[in-house]
C-alpha cells in the first residue's frame, strides 16, 4: 500500500497580522506537524480532509516586518496517518505586515 500523500491546496496571507493560513488536503485522519526555521511550530491530530494551519513568525521576524520589510520563511509539514505511513512537503512563504 503506497503511503498517503499530503498536498497544499491554498495559502492565504494575512497582511495586517503578518501571518499566513495553509489549507492542506489529507487523505485520512492522522497527525500533522508544521515546523520551520523562523516560525512557531504547531502539531495536532486532524480529522477533517482540509485542515487549516496558521503560520506565525517568531518575534524577531515580527520586528523586522514592523520595519516595513517582507520576510521569507520555509515551512515543513509532516503528516502521519493513523493507519501508518506518512508524507511531508516543504513550501516557501513570503510574509508581510502592513504598517498602521
Amino acid at each position: 500500500m503506497p503511503p498517503p500523500d499530503i498536498s497544499l491546496e491554498r495559502v492565504r496571507r494575512h497582511r495586517r497580522r503578518g501571518t499566513a493560513t495553509l489549507v492542506l488536503a489529507v487523505p485520512e485522519p492522522g497527525r500533522v506537524k508544521l515546523r520551520g526555521h523562523r516560525v512557531k511550530p504547531r502539531a495536532r491530530t486532524v480529522h477533517t480532509r482540509r485542515p487549516r494551519f496558521t503560520v506565525r513568525p517568531r518575534s524577531r521576524l515580527l520586528r523586522r516586518m514592523d520595519g516595513g520589510r517582507a520576510v521569507r520563511v520555509r515551512v515543513n509539514v509532516r503528516y502521519r496517518a493513523t493507519a501508518g505511513g506518512g508524507s511531508s512537503l516543504s513550501k516557501r512563504i513570503r510574509l508581510t505586515r502592513r504598517r498602521r
